[in-house]
């Protein structure tokens, strides 16, 4: 599929030899077509698209659209004066939908589209430009223009919160792309600056300049048969992720993914069909990483 400027959207079934347009149901005022500025698929094989104020999906690959929200409805924002555009649209492995808009966060669906919700904690009247997904169902933006933060925000996926991501990045400003691997590492395409490669909650493989020195963490007993306990402690409330991991950083399973509070945390844990050998605890945090050796001996 593509999007183009003047031809709506095209679609090649033949590796790009021959394209067809679809335009059928991208109407705006029931008249002229629209030209969509970007598409995304679901797992399913959903399609997505937008257009100014309107989300459009197809259900049949692309052959019939149908506009879904008008996110400029007074009933929608309660407001009678908005003006917000849709800027980017992602659907994530996990099968929710978000769309970011040009003064009003972000809007999410979890039902492939049919309804939409605010999503916007901790982002509140943001312009949000660009909207990437890892294959955990995690959400990364680039806000553009805020009153609260701007450059890399991440929400969880299941989390109800958005995080600065900004660590080590120098430039937030004139971010142009954002594309995440599927190790986890995301590479951002900076104006004038090249391109960056993640470290940290992105990263599948951690980074030992990322290391924290606010975060302790503990495993016992050490060696372990089939499970263990770990006793953490966090400086604030945040975002952590324990994994256990080789010694090339992959990550094998993981035991805990959510919101926690500041202060000190104990997490039992099992890993009865894992093999004898070295491994390591990792604790991804927004402000570090921390690692503790376990070796797994039955």
């Amino acid at each position: 599929f593509n999007c183009a400027s003047n031809h709506g959207i095209a679609r090649s079934k033949d590796l790009g030899n021959s394209w067809d347009s679809l335009t059928n149901g991208l109407l705006m005022n029931g008249t002229q077509n629209v030209f969509p500025q970007a598409i995304d698929c679901d797992k399913s094989g959903v399609l997505y698209t937008f257009f100014r104020y309107s989300i459009y999906r197809s259900t049949n690959n692309g052959d019939l659209w149908k506009e879904m929200i008008n996110i400029n409805h007074p009933s929608f924002f309660k407001s009678n004066d908005s003006t917000s555009e849709v800027q980017c649209i992602v659907a994530t492995p996990r099968g929710e939908i978000f769309a970011g808009t040009s003064d009003k966060g972000v809007l999410m669906s979890s039902d492939q589209g049919l309804t939409w919700k605010i999503a916007n904690e901790g982002i509140e009247s943001a312009n949000i430009s660009l909207l990437a997904s890892n294959a955990d169902g995690d959400v990364f933006g680039f806000i553009g223009r805020s009153l609260y933060t701007k450059g890399i925000v991440f929400r969880p996926f299941q989390g109800n919160q958005w995080y600065n991501a900004n660590s080590g990045l120098q430039y937030t400003d004139n971010l142009s792309s954002i594309s995440i691997a599927p190790d986890g590492t995301a590479y951002l395409g900076i104006n004038g600056e090249g391109v960056w490669r993640s470290q940290g909650i992105m990263n599948a493989v951690h980074s030992l300049e990322n290391i924290s020195d606010n975060i302790q963490i503990n495993v016992s007993p050490n060696p372990a048969s089939s499970n263990a306990k770990i006793a953490y402690s966090i400086p604030e409330r945040e975002f952590v992720k324990i994994d256990l991991c080789d010694g090339l950083g992959r990550t094998i399973m993981t035991f805990f993914k959510g919101n926690q509070d500041a202060g000190e945390h104990l997490l039992n844990i099992d890993f009865p069909d894992i093999a004898n050998g070295l491994y390591f605890i990792r604790l991804i945090s927004l402000k570090g990483v921390a690692l503790s050796e376990i070796i797994i001996r039955k």
